[in-house]
């Protein structure tokens, strides 16, 4: 029982409570909580910009003014076209920092998710 009083409110229980620790520790061990990576190239100012970018989302969602959703799309463009700049500038400084190590460079491609094999998919820069 979780120890009720008559007049309806609840009681605090050291048996709830311990329970309650028991099941955020099976919790965390059954579904641990992942760690956020995210891609190198992504730097402090397009993290700024995404954020900017998400509260003219939340206000083009709230309000459906033109204006919020006109500022919503130029910040979704803005961002788009950062990341894409960072990636490739980033791509172009490890394939020049590995220009003379193969071995190193796939292994840095390999871990950016490209691989030797093709699959149909090219490399473009």
């Amino acid at each position: 029982m979780s120890g009720l009083l008559f007049t309806g409110l609840p009681v605090f229980t050291w048996h709830g409570y311990l329970s309650g620790i028991l099941f955020t520790s099976v919790l965390d061990y059954v579904a641990p909580l992942k760690e956020v990576h995210s891609e190198p190239w992504i730097t402090a100012e397009i993290r700024a910009r995404i954020c900017e970018r998400d509260s003219w989302l939340r206000k083009s969602r709230k309000d459906t003014h033109t204006q919020d959703n006109y500022h919503m799309y130029l910040m979704h463009n803005q961002v788009h076209s950062d990341v894409r700049h960072a990636q490739r500038h980033y791509m172009i400084d490890k394939i020049d920092e590995n220009k003379d190590n193969p071995k190193q460079l796939w292994k840095h491609l390999k871990n950016l998710g490209y691989q030797s094999q093709s699959n149909g998919q090219q490399i473009l820069f």
